[in-house]
């Protein structure tokens, strides 16, 4: 692998990771419809709103282009063929590191998934026993969106090869 190489693994990694942050943004949607329905706070939830909106474009936009013009990135930070020439010591094909880089974010997207999960099912569970009825103030939503990026990363952990070739097929068209 050279330098070139490593530089896309390392940009299309970053990528996946900005994805699964993006979860975390998707969780504060929920929140906000609770500020629009009352009056007395439906400008700042709205303007909540457009401001999470805009965040989520920005990072799916960002990873959009660590993904698909990753080469194009590439050949604006390495300037350089020198650079090339001195780094080919390091002798590792790239779906290798793709492999290994999936699984480690599919880990940390577990742990950090299910601790927020069993904190919002415990809160869940508590809220519900109290109320005894659905109450708006229990959080389902987190508990739903903390139980699929506790999916989403053991997809990474299991699944790695799949979502290796994807990455991998861009880069052979």
């Amino acid at each position: 692998m050279n330098l070139k190489g490593l530089m896309t693994v390392i940009l299309k990694v970053f990528a996946i990771y900005i994805l699964i942050q993006s979860i975390s943004i998707i969780q504060q949607f929920f929140g906000v419809f609770g500020f629009i329905v009352h009056e007395e706070t439906f400008v700042s939830g709205v303007l909540y709103f457009i401001g999470i909106l805009l965040t989520l474009i920005v990072y799916i936009l960002i990873a959009w282009l660590l993904i698909v013009k990753t080469d194009w990135i590439v050949q604006k930070i390495i300037k350089d063929d020198r650079l090339e020439a001195d780094f080919t010591t390091f002798k590792i094909h790239r779906s290798i590191v793709l492999t290994i880089s999936v699984i480690v974010i599919g880990g940390l997207t577990l742990i950090d998934g299910l601790p927020r999960f069993i904190k919002d099912l415990y809160d869940y569970n508590i809220k519900s026993q109290n109320f005894r009825e659905f109450v708006p103030g229990v959080k389902f939503d987190y508990l739903v969106l903390s139980f699929i990026k506790i999916l989403i990363g053991l997809y990474l952990i299991y699944y790695n090869r799949f979502i290796v070739n994807l990455i991998e097929k861009k880069r052979k068209k």
